[in-house]
């Protein structure tokens, strides 16, 4: 699986992307689409949910 810039930071404190290989063939760079059980405000992507182990919360994190 390869992730575009910034998709680390976005994902922190939401669980990530779990997923498995379904068979072989090629990667594509394009559009994407991303389907969620919750509604997802682009605005906030990368800012924290929780703050991360080991890091104090920084201005702007919410609980």
């Amino acid at each position: 699986m390869a992730l575009a810039p910034g998709a680390h930071r976005g994902m922190r404190g939401r669980g990530g992307i779990r997923c498995a290989p379904l068979g072989n063939g090629a990667l594509r760079v394009g559009p994407a689409l991303l389907r969620s059980a919750v509604p997802l405000d682009p605005a906030r992507a990368g800012v924290a949910v929780r703050p991360v182990r080991g890091r104090h919360a920084e201005a702007g994190d919410t609980p």
